[in-house]
């Protein structure tokens, strides 16, 4: 049999095996699979050339580029420091998942209470913001766009007695800010559905000790401009964000390289 033939079948197996891991439907399965594409990747390159240095190197712009396009990305970002919730609707033709995922949510026991827009924003980002009828929950339907990208995420948000917030979501992205000490993430992007994603928030609050607090007295368009406003303060605190010229923030070079950094890791992570 022809040495090229033997590569070949090699790489088809490796090919296959990612292709079968990518469609499991557990994570550490999926994760499993993202590495065998690198090393398919990595095993056709070196069949190629036979130097395990370029082999390498070519797996390695895997992780470079994204992260050089975060860096570049990054040093143009703008945020107000006034930027708020407006009232606006989310157009529906425009981000068609926001139907089903309502429906979702309202069969959990959630009632919506508007939408709105961040603004003014680097970017679009709509939230359709949700009250629990019984548990002291709110929610967030979160819709981003950039360009012809975009995407949606759910946020749950418990406050308790001290003043911290205890948020689940499951944003899919590496986030491009720290969080203030008084909050508290559960980052889940694993989730199945609203539901699976709820009982991680309740497991959440449940391991923590946490018996959440009444949310009546602020409704979730004030408590949701408290968490962005805090971010933006705390990020600034830390140096990560800077004013520039303009009056507005936007990252500094510590800022860029911790970006850099979460994309990195979450290329890593897969």
């Amino acid at each position: 049999m022809p040495s090229w033939m033997v590569s070949l079948i090699w790489c088809l197996g490796f090919g296959f095996l990612a292709y079968t891991l990518l469609q499991a439907p557990w994570t550490w399965a999926r994760r499993a699979g993202m590495w065998m594409v690198f090393a398919t990747i990595g095993l056709a390159l070196w069949f190629w050339s036979r130097d395990w240095v370029f082999a390498l190197g070519g797996v390695a712009l895997w992780f470079v580029i994204p992260v050089v396009q975060a860096l570049i990305f990054s040093r143009g970002v703008r945020f107000s420091s006034e930027r708020r919730l407006v009232q606006g609707p989310i157009d529906l033709e425009e981000f068609p998942e926001v139907n089903g995922l309502t429906r979702d949510l309202r069969g959990e026991g959630f009632v919506s209470t508007g939408d709105h827009w961040l603004r003014p924003s680097p970017f679009e980002q709509g939230y359709r913001l949700f009250r629990h009828g019984e548990e002291a929950i709110d929610a967030a339907l979160a819709v981003v766009r950039q360009g012809s990208v975009s995407l949606s995420y759910l946020i749950l948000v418990s406050r308790d007695s001290d003043g911290q917030y205890w948020i689940t979501w499951n944003y899919p992205l590496a986030y491009g800010m720290r969080m203030p000490p008084e909050i508290f993430i559960h980052r889940f992007p694993a989730a199945e559905s609203f539901t699976e994603l709820l009982e991680q928030h309740r497991e959440f609050l449940r391991v923590n000790g946490v018996v959440p607090v009444s949310p009546e007295e602020m409704r979730p368009e004030e408590r949701f401009d408290a968490f962005f406003g805090s971010t933006l303060e705390h990020n600034r605190r830390i140096g990560l964000l800077q004013e520039t010229n303009s009056g507005a923030l936007g990252y500094s070079w510590k800022g860029s390289i911790f970006i850099g950094w979460q994309v990195l890791c979450q290329a890593v992570r897969g």
